[in-house]
């Protein structure tokens, strides 16, 4: 595999808020810059840049993977709001869209966080990821995925035993994500997850949880966490990214620090390749509206736009009248004089 076909799958942008600190334009240019021809972008819990992020990166000819990342409780349910959840039973998940129907099925995710799910953060239950998983990559996330989270905490065996649930709901599509930003527990979690890999035949992907560009941002990246949290850089407990390797990677930088694991850098291809789903701009979508009025749709609309015009403007000229409705409202647009009494 050359370097240049690694594709950062991995990514959050200004679209992570306050949280991430990549411009979208700066993205694709540095993408260009590193001679790639792909990229991911997985902002927390939202899709709010997916349609600048995909028009932007076709118009310099980058082919661009579509994602989010997730939070999900571990176990309970999302419609369960009688206690703050704690951060050992909410964990995170990166979801990329393979098509169409996987795109759909993402929305209705990040929906349902929200508007079922919400309580302090967005949340998912396993009951509706298991709904909504046809058209999806799963990967098993940072060190505050389920996997990798049970691994730091040297619970190896419940490690493997949530790899293989998350396997299960996403069947072939799951991967196990090898990071390496330089990090003392990284080289605990990646040896499990190389021991799980093994034993359950799961495949790997390394990906760089990349939120500041270059590595020259990471201070940028850090007072951005500050506004997030309302804290000061001088605050030694702040929320803080450990160290200065949280930035967009060369593909040389990657296949340097994974070169043990070729597969795990071939998959990064392989996904993305995968991934083909594109936006549909020459088809209009309404949504589907369901009445229980003996009348015809169009009748009905009729009805209910006279009823508001009635309500709103009560000198509105019925048709029969001398002059019609249309009429009337174009010469009064012109100064042209009252309506005429009904």
């Amino acid at each position: 595999m050359q370097a240049k076909d690694f594709v950062h799958l991995h990514v959050h942008s200004q679209y992570s808020l306050l949280h991430g600190a990549i411009s979208l334009d700066r993205l694709i240019s540095q993408v260009k810059h590193f001679g790639m021809n792909s990229v991911a972008l997985t902002d927390h819990v939202n899709l709010f840049g997916v349609l600048e992020f995909y028009e932007k990166a076709k118009k310099e000819g980058v082919h661009p993977v579509v994602g989010c990342e997730v939070y999900y409780l571990t176990k309970g349910s999302r419609l369960d709001k009688s206690q703050k959840p704690r951060d050992d039973t909410l964990a995170h998940l990166l979801l990329l869209v393979e098509n169409e129907e996987g795109y759909k099925n993402l929305c209705r995710l990040i929906s349902s966080s929200y508007l079922e799910g919400f309580y302090y953060k967005p949340r998912l239950d396993k009951e509706i990821l298991t709904q909504y998983t046809k058209g999806l990559f799963a990967l098993s996330c940072c060190a505050k995925g389920e996997v990798p989270r049970r691994l730091v905490e040297g619970r190896l065996e419940d490690g493997r035993a949530a790899a293989q649930e998350l396997a299960r709901i996403f069947p072939e599509r799951f991967y196990l994500e090898l990071q390496d930003h330089r990090l003392v527990h990284e080289k605990m979690v990646n040896e499990g997850l190389l021991e799980i890999a093994q034993a359950l035949s799961l495949p790997l992907v390394a990906t760089n949880n990349a939120h500041y560009l270059k590595r020259e941002d990471r201070t940028s990246h850090e007072a951005l966490l500050c506004i997030q949290t309302g804290r000061r850089l001088k605050e030694e407990d702040r929320l803080s990214y450990e160290g200065d390797e949280f930035y967009l990677k060369s593909p040389e930088e990657m296949c340097e620090l994974f070169a043990d694991h070729p597969e795990a850098l071939e998959n990064t291809r392989k996904i993305a390749d995968a991934c083909r789903f594109d936006f549909n701009h020459k088809t209009y979508y309404f949504p589907r509206f369901v009445h229980d009025s003996p009348k015809s749709l169009e009748d009905y609309l009729k009805e209910k736009v006279y009823q508001g015009f009635e309500s709103r403007w009560p000198q509105i000229v019925r048709a029969g009248h001398e002059e019609t409705d249309i009429q009337f409202h174009q010469r009064q647009r012109r100064g042209e004089g009252e309506a005429p009494s009904a």
